[in-house]
């Protein structure tokens, strides 16, 4: 493994740790970070993406432009859906590959979403783009490790950074 290569996993590693310990002693945070897990497998990419619950929902809520408390269940899982969609975005060949709604699942402090995406055919390259909660949180970062052909690929999604290209 390469000290580039070494030194990108100890950093998303530190900073995956840093928003665990920053959720664990506090229901409020000042560290504003979401978690996203992906994997290849053939034609089929599937992730879990986690935010802190405050920061999404609120981040929800503006995107909305109203309030969300009280909404029937269908209506905020098109709602999270929606979000999910406008501001994580798997592309390739100039093509947007949805995501399909897996599972959502909820803590004290977390939300998460499962998603997959099954392009027809085999992705060699994508441009993966995540920019929830940037809006409201200028210093947001989305971290995500992929793992795809036997490799793992670690980002940081920033504002001035909100995409990132990978080739396999």
């Amino acid at each position: 493994m390469s000290f580039s290569r070494s030194f990108g996993s100890l950093l998303f590693s530190s900073l995956a740790l840093l928003a665990l310990t920053a959720s664990a002693s506090s229901p409020k945070h000042d560290v504003h970070i979401s978690y996203c897990k992906a994997e290849v497998t053939g034609t089929a990419w599937s992730a879990k993406v986690t935010y802190y619950k405050d920061d999404f929902m609120k981040a929800l809520r503006a995107w909305r432009g109203s309030e969300i408390a009280g909404l029937p269940a269908a209506e905020l899982k098109r709602l999270y859906a929606g979000y999910l969609e406008s501001h994580f975005r798997l592309m390739s060949n100039n093509a947007v590959i949805p995501w399909k709604w897996i599972f959502k699942g909820e803590d004290g402090t977390s939300i998460w979403f499962e998603l997959r995406a099954e392009p027809a055919t085999r992705v060699g390259s994508a441009t993966i783009e995540h920019t929830a909660l940037f809006k409201e949180y200028s210093d947001q970062m989305n971290l995500m490790l992929l793992k795809a052909s036997g490799k793992e690929y670690n980002f940081i999604f920033t504002s001035s950074k909100p995409n990132a290209s990978v080739a396999f």
